[in-house]
């Protein structure tokens, strides 16, 4: 328990996250293989022969490959997996840093309607747009008209459309690259948290009017 919350707070999840995205968002091992990786390393017959050094990389490499495994098999977190399925490339990436806009987007927990819904935050789960669609990441991202400009900018340094299945991909691609969706996410964040006070604020003011 313990664990899942350090990978919540360093990857600044809300605590509905489910344990299998904080890990891979933060690039913790899951508890359990980090033991049995250190339990290796232990065992003089492990690797025997070889440097250290080398005996710590194999190590980690077979533990990678077993959260690998674990995340592909896993039925939670799907939408996470969805677009980081490659654990090994997003934990060795040489850039990026997290923030809270970017894990909102990439748990799929945060400022959007169908969330804040499912905890009794919003009346409805629908995007105010575009009618009976529910508000989630994918939607304000990937297809929502409010964000056209957002994601224009996006899809212009990154010269493709992009999609839940690319995105992290032109992320990795530089520090530009994920700079640039991170600015955007923090613009688009900024504009639903506005949207959900002017709610918030309307739902008031009709309780007060009717007392």
């Amino acid at each position: 328990m313990a664990y899942r919350l350090s990978a919540l707070r360093v990857c600044s999840a809300y605590r509905a996250t489910s344990g299998e995205a904080a890990y891979v968002l933060a690039g913790m091992l899951p508890i359990d293989i980090l033991a049995k990786e250190s339990r290796r390393l232990y065992d003089k017959t492990y690797a025997a022969g070889e440097s250290s050094a080398f005996r710590r990389q194999l190590a980690r490499w077979e533990s990678i490959e077993r959260w690998q495994q674990r995340w592909d098999e896993s039925q939670n977190a799907r939408w996470t997996y969805r677009i980081i399925p490659d654990i090994r490339r997003w934990f060795e990436r040489n850039h990026g840093e997290l923030s809270h806009e970017l894990t909102q987007f990439l748990s799929g927990h945060g400022g959007y309607r169908a969330y804040l819904h499912r905890f009794g935050h919003d009346e409805s789960p629908c995007c105010p747009r575009c009618g009976n669609v529910a508000e989630n990441a994918e939607h304000v991202i990937f297809d929502c008209p409010r964000f056209t400009a957002h994601r224009t900018r996006m899809e212009a340094v990154a010269d493709r459309r992009l999609t839940p299945e690319n995105i992290v991909e032109f992320m990795l691609e530089s520090t530009d690259a994920w700079n640039q969706v991170v600015r955007e996410l923090q613009a688009i964040h900024q504009q639903l948290r506005q949207e959900e006070l002017r709610r918030k604020q309307g739902r008031e003011r009709t309780i007060m009017s009717r007392s």
